[in-house]
């Protein structure tokens, strides 16, 4: 009898015992999220951009550790998002903003808390039915458009109601604002009536620029979706109906424009969001080919990043962007929803992390640029039928199977911009098949487009 209860005691000891470390153990343990070191382009050349986090589910913002039944069994995730298309963050970067399906959904990164849109809710004059458009004013003023009471709903930072901008006969379906606080101008794009509405800061109707019905002249719009304006005034519309980007000036005289429907750099299929960084930059985002074009003012195409797949640092349906003060780069995706933070690395952020600089420098054996911040691609393919000598002289050299090297002849302009893409997802090609791109690029490009590239379509073109 005794032997046997002090077997149960000694066994119930264990227990306990086990039962303690694990607690211990676990409550101490923190969520790690999966990240990954992914430069933009990648390396060897300098980077521009590089991804930094991401934010899906409730446990990401409050910065919760593991419980012991989640070490054991796995975390239970409880997204954040239902169907987001805006974002907006605060000038420091540490308050995001983000319009959902009848929802607006605030959050304190620095805090790890949830911000309660309390105003947003029920029946008063701050209530949001469908919340779409969202930015941020440096003296911290949310301007939120709903395309369903079509007003523009003003709030602070921690989300009281302010003011409303609009009225049922001045705004049909308000996507998008964006503030000039110089001018003390509020531009709203009415994407239904095709055109954009200023008002000031008071709320009253200042000018319309666009007309009453869909065109593709120059100074109007089919379908705009997304609006910014620069530091210096110059307003800048994502024509989406159009395919193309559209800037005016303050006074809304029409300046100039770039993009046109299709598949290579500087083109757009569904062009969405619209951002732009310290040093200018104009970032597009592209739903369709589910990446992000980078301009220069002018619009010259500099750069894209990102390709569809759920991985971190590519996008599935992306929609909005904003960018704070810091230069980074904020995205939302409308499927599997998230929240993706990137970096410009620009001169703003080296000369403010030298040591991560010299660190990236040393293992790329590279010295960075700042100048030149962004490098263009090749020319256009229309600029050029034939590559430049220089071109010729600089071919590379690729070994052969018995060891020979042998030159590898330049592409033409479009088919190298094609294989470069292809490249940077699924690795060096080899002489013959860039040579079949070379021959087969405009049928690729024609059935599928840049943007839908898989490895088996890939294999489909090679033969193999």
């Amino acid at each position: 009898m005794n032997e046997r209860f002090g077997f149960r005691h000694a066994v119930t000891a264990c227990i306990a015992i086990i039962m303690v470390f694990m607690f211990a153990g676990c409550a101490t343990t923190p969520l790690v999220k999966d990240k990954a070191e992914k430069f933009y382009p990648p390396p060897p050349e300098q980077p521009r951009i590089k991804f930094v986090d991401y934010y899906s589910d409730v446990w990401h913002i409050s910065k919760k550790g593991q419980t012991w039944a989640e070490s054991m069994f796995g975390k239970t995730e409880e997204r954040l998002f239902r169907k987001p298309y805006g974002i907006a963050v605060s000038p420091d970067g540490t308050k995001v903003y983000v319009t959902d399906v009848q929802n607006m959904m605030a959050f304190d990164l620095e805090k790890g808390e949830f911000i309660n849109f309390a105003d947003s809710m029920g029946t008063g004059p701050g209530a949001l039915t469908y919340p779409f458009g969202v930015m941020m004013t440096k003296n911290k003023k949310l301007y939120v458009t709903d395309i369903t009471r079509k007003r523009v709903i003003i709030y602070d930072q921690d989300g009281k109601y302010q003011s409303v901008i609009g009225t049922d006969n001045q705004l049909m379906n308000p996507t998008a604002v964006a503030v000039d606080e110089e001018r003390n101008l509020v531009y709203v794009v009415d994407s239904k009536a095709h055109n954009l509405k200023v008002y000031n800061t008071e709320g009253k109707l200042q000018r319309t620029i666009g007309g009453k019905t869909a065109s593709f002249e120059d100074g109007h719009f089919n379908f705009p979706s997304n609006v910014m304006v620069s530091p210096e005034g110059e307003v800048y519309v994502v024509d989406s109906g159009n395919f193309r980007i559209q800037v005016f000036g303050p006074e809304g005289e029409f300046r100039r424009k770039w993009g046109r429907v299709g598949d290579m750099p500087g083109e757009f299929a569904r062009p969405r969001g619209i951002a732009m960084d310290s040093e200018g930059h104009v970032y597009v985002v592209d739903a369709a080919f589910q990446n992000i074009q980078v301009f220069s003012k002018e619009g010259r195409t500099l750069m894209w990043f990102g390709f569809g797949g759920p991985e971190l640092g590519n996008f599935r349906l992306p929609a909005g962007i904003a960018i704070d003060s810091s230069d980074r780069v904020f995205t939302v995706e409308q499927v599997r929803p998230r929240v993706q933070i990137f970096q410009f690395l620009g001169r703003k952020y080296w000369e403010a992390n030298q040591k991560e600089k010299a660190d990236l420098e040393r293992r790329l054996g590279k010295t960075f640029s700042l100048v030149e911040t962004v490098e263009p691609p090749p020319p256009a393919a229309d600029s050029a039928s034939q590559p430049a000598a220089e071109d010729k002289a600089a071919a590379s050299v690729e070994q052969q199977p018995d060891g020979k090297a042998v030159e590898e002849k330049p592409l033409n302009p479009q088919a190298d911009l094609l294989v470069r893409m292809i490249e940077v997802k699924y690795g060096k090609l080899s002489s013959e098949h860039r040579a079949r791109i070379e021959k087969a690029y405009p049928d690729m490009l024609l059935k599928w487009g840049v943007r839908v590239f898989s490895a088996e379509k890939i294999e489909q073109v090679f033969g193999e």
